[in-house]
């Protein structure tokens, strides 16, 4: 048997995994799920362990060093050294910010502190998956050695990037908004944006603008190799009964892969695609690609894309490209440079992105959640630091150097053509890479990683470009037979820890959307007056439970579930403050149970565990605060960035007989990790005001104020409930028109007339400065808000003139004609009232409601008119 005829077996082995893990690892969403990351991690370790014991068995090549492994394995190192328990004083060394960050995490606080990540479990999930990745490339560089083999793994994206167009774009037109028509994910849906099988807009178009080099190079491929059979660029409909239907599919999949990147929606992703295009047709034109049939085919491509936007999509395109408000990115991106500064040398930990930067993200963003940081290279420095940041530049300068090999000048044009499309596909990714976390997708990354092996095989090939460009003599290796099983054996037992990694995961993650799913659910008996209070109640309660049952299944399936542990706290707490309005004592509130043991004098904790347990205090409801204080203490140990778990630490230490120093010591630490989360700010507050500190008690307030509406308005009960002046509430807190709006509503129900007199006054003026501000039906609207407070405190003239103000600013609405009859009418002007009630009758013909009126008030105007005529002739 031949030496080629004995590779071949292996060889389509290894192609199956590498294969498997281009089409597969996409359509598990791309890969961010516990399924897609399955099986990013068994498609690497089938490669690995078929390339091993290919090469034991003799039957493969010998491995090719690419310069690359000591990068690679420097970078899963320090991902490990993020993990690992480490001594106090390298700890401090390495990360000095952590021991300024933790205080309490001592052997005399809450427990030694003892890794460089502040979420150990979210790091490991985070490093198999790199280190998965890491081992394809690997595997691809052994691989991919030869043009054929370069020019089969681009086909190979190109069809990729096509198949997922087509599905993209059917399950946008033909979809149910879930997606591939079942799956129904919490926080996104695939109605207004095409996505294929992506739950991002931006990772769908960076798919599309990797696979549109590949397509163009083949449609180039194709149609060069057809051009040596005929001199005319025949019509497609001519070729296919000629067996040349092949340029007119890649054609149309070139122009599908194009609109729909495009209508994705996506501003990253339509400027990776101009780069991708944009470098390809100057590296063609360099190497003297560029042919009148590839330019009428790319003309064909744009005319067909055109028109395909101009049916439908080209408006929400353009509206899309041009809206670019850079603020929000500004923000994260300055948070993540700040945490770059803080840990400088090993970061706080990859994956912990969505713990760490919102010590540092101020308003207005607080109601968002960036789990990225929209910018690849920042979230790496924050996450891995110096050392991390500077072994992706490694990488990514030396792929950078391998696409410069393969498009210099005097390369044989067959290896320039496919390196110019590769050097096209990268370079797009990295100018997306800016703008988005294109490096955390795997589904993303597999294509780049196929992409970087091609690199440096046609790297390669210049290098020997004396030896045949089709092929590559293959040298013995010389690493020995047992070396190669080791390796096997090695990737074996990494995949089953991998395995066991993943499966908590996967198990958990149907129960965590679950929960997700309720939570954000908004529910009419929430906002809807009509309601009974008790109903109210009963129904809230309701879906309390069936929270707490998601949670309880998600922590059943993954007991390492960090953030699980504190809402599953947060919960049992709001269970036993539900229970508690029920309950046999309703008008002692849980603050005022807390407040009572810490003042009550008990000389034991045992007489304090006596009263706490009566039937008229905690009762035997206790338990629920019991499981909400050690499901604190188990999401703290997961990752002690969760600032409101030292803020239930502090509420529900009474129970174990902490007093109010140990409380405040939890709000502290608590302050450190969120200094800017407005409920810590919130609960800060409070603490402060319970032990009659007012001012420090309103400063927290204040910084809470802005930042969550949910917090905003707890503020004003509490402010109001504890008899705080309307006339300082705003001077201090400076209210925007949304608490205005509420505080009017919450001050005509809960305060007493004079200060919800002060409140109207405020709603008025910053009414009427809306409106100054704005025009069209807005302006009008703004108006008579004011027009009504004023009518309310009696100031007649000034009523009046917003209700001018208002038709002035449009003549022909119906609402200030309304308002401003109806306030004529009360006033007994009824003469001028009738014009504007006559007019509004005749907009509406069939409102018998509004036609009473308006003959009422015509009656009323020729009686008033009468009695002055008799009144005149007396």
């Amino acid at each position: 048997m031949s030496q080629t005829s004995r590779w071949f077996t292996w060889h389509r082995i290894v192609d199956f995994f590498l294969a498997a893990a281009l089409f597969a690892i996409p359509v598990c969403l791309g890969g961010r799920t516990g399924w897609g990351q399955l099986v990013l991690v068994l498609s690497a370790a089938g490669a690995g362990i078929s390339w091993s014991l290919g090469r034991a068995s003799g039957r493969l090549p010998g491995y090719r060093w690419s310069r690359a492994e000591p990068v690679l394995l420097a970078g899963i190192g320090l991902l490990i050294l993020q993990v690992i328990s480490l001594p106090p004083e390298l700890l401090k060394s390495l990360s000095p910010r952590i021991a300024e960050w933790l205080p309490l995490w001592t052997s005399e606080g809450l427990g030694r502190w003892s890794t460089l990540s502040f979420a150990p479990v979210a790091t490991t999930n985070a490093t198999i998956s790199v280190a998965a990745m890491a081992l394809l490339f690997a595997v691809a560089c052994q691989r991919i050695r030869t043009i054929n083999d370069v020019e089969w793994t681009l086909r190979g994206i190109a069809l990729a990037a096509g198949l997922m167009a087509v599905f993209g774009l059917i399950q946008y037109v033909a979809g149910n908004g879930k997606f591939f028509w079942f799956y129904e994910h919490p926080f996104t849906t695939t109605a207004h944006r095409v996505k294929g099988t992506f739950t991002n807009k931006n990772h769908f178009a960076q798919f599309m603008a990797l696979g549109a080099a590949p397509m163009a190079w083949w449609l180039l491929k194709v149609v060069g190799r057809n051009s040596k059979r005929s001199s005319k660029f025949a019509p497609m409909v001519q070729r296919a009964g000629t067996g040349e239907l092949k340029p007119g599919l890649i054609l149309v999949g070139l122009g599908l892969v194009i609109f729909t990147g495009l209508l994705a929606l996506s501003r990253g992703g339509a400027l990776a695609l101009a780069t991708t295009g944009i470098v390809s047709l100057y590296l063609f034109h360099r190497h003297q690609q560029i042919s009148g049939r590839l330019i009428a085919g790319l003309i064909a491509t744009a005319l067909l894309i055109a028109g395909s936007l101009t049916i439908y999509g080209f408006q929400d395109v353009s509206d899309r490209l041009e809206d670019w408000n850079p603020g929000v990115r500004l923000a994260i991106w300055d948070a993540n440079v700040k945490i770059f500064e803080d840990f400088l040398w090993t970061g706080t930990g990859l994956g912990t992105h969505a713990e760490a930067y919102r010590h540092y993200l101020a308003e207005p963003y607080q109601l968002k959640e960036f789990t990225h940081a929209e910018n690849s290279p920042l979230q790496v420095a924050s996450e891995t630091g110096l050392l991390g940041l500077g072994l992706t530049f490694a990488a990514i300068l030396g792929c950078l150097n391998w696409c410069r090999r393969g498009v210099a000048r005097g390369v044989e044009p067959r290896v320039a053509t496919a390196a110019a499309v590769v050097t096209a596909a990268l370079l797009a990714h990295l100018v997306h890479a800016l703008f988005d976390f294109l490096w955390y997708i795997p589904g993303c990354m597999i294509v780049v990683a196929l992409l970087a092996a091609c690199a440096r095989a046609l790297a390669m090939t210049v290098a020997t470009s004396d030896q045949p460009a089709a092929g590559e003599s293959s040298v013995p290796g010389s690493t020995p037979r047992l070396g190669w099983i080791t390796s096997a054996v090695t990737c074996t037992l990494m995949l089953g820890f991998s395995v066991v990694c993943c499966w908590p995961r996967i198990n958990a993650s149907p129960h965590w959307n679950e929960y997700l799913a309720i939570q954000l659910t908004p529910h009419k008996s929430d906002t809807d007056t009509a309601t009974a209070p008790a109903q109210r109640q009963r129904e809230s309660q309701t879906r309390l439970v069936k929270r707490l049952d998601a949670l309880h299944r998600t922590l059943q399936a993954d007991p390492q579930h960090a953030r699980a542990h504190l809402r599953l706290a947060a919960h049992y707490k709001s269970l036993f403050e539900h229970l508690l309005k029920t309950g046999p004592n309703p008008n002692m509130p849980f603050s005022q149970i807390r407040q009572a043991s810490f003042t009550a004098g008990f000389t034991s904790h045992e007489e304090r565990n006596e009263w706490l347990n009566r039937p008229g205090v905690l009762g035997k409801h206790r338990k629920y605060l019991q499981r909400s204080l050690v499901h604190s203490r188990q999401g703290l140990e997961l990752c002690p960035l969760q600032g409101m778990g030292y803020i239930y630490l502090s509420q529900l230490g009474f129970l174990n007989g902490a007093d109010h120093e140990a409380s405040q010591t939890l709000i502290e630490q608590a302050l450190l990790v969120r200094p800017f989360e407005p409920n810590v700010q919130y609960q800060a507050g409070k603490e402060a005001l319970l032990q009659g500190d007012q001012q420090q008690g309103l400063k927290h307030w204040k910084q809470a104020f802005a930042s969550d509406r949910r917090v905003q308005r707890r503020i004003l009960l509490g402010l109001v409930r504890a008899g705080f002046s309307a006339r300082d509430t705003i001077k201090h807190f400076h209210p925007d028109w949304n608490a205005l709006s509420y505080m009017k509503d919450l001050y005509q129900q809960e305060a007493p007339e004079p200060e919800y007199q002060v409140v109207l006054a405020g709603y008025a003026d910053v009414a009427r400065k809306r409106a100054a501000d704005q025009d069209g039906a807005d302006a009008v609207t703004s108006w008579l808000k004011a027009a009504g407070a004023l009518k309310q405190l009696k100031r007649h003239e000034e009523a009046e003139t917003c209700y001018q103000q208002a038709l002035q600013e449009n003549p022909s609405s119906l609402s200030a004609r309304l308002g401003y009859g109806l306030w004529l009418s009360q006033q007994q002007r009824f003469t001028q009232a009738a014009g504007h009630l006559n007019w509004c009758a005749r907009q509406r013909p069939g409102d018998k409601k509004l036609q009473r009126l308006a003959r009422q008030t015509r009656q009323a105007a020729i009686t008033a008119n009468r009695r002055s005529i008799g009144t005149a002739r007396q």
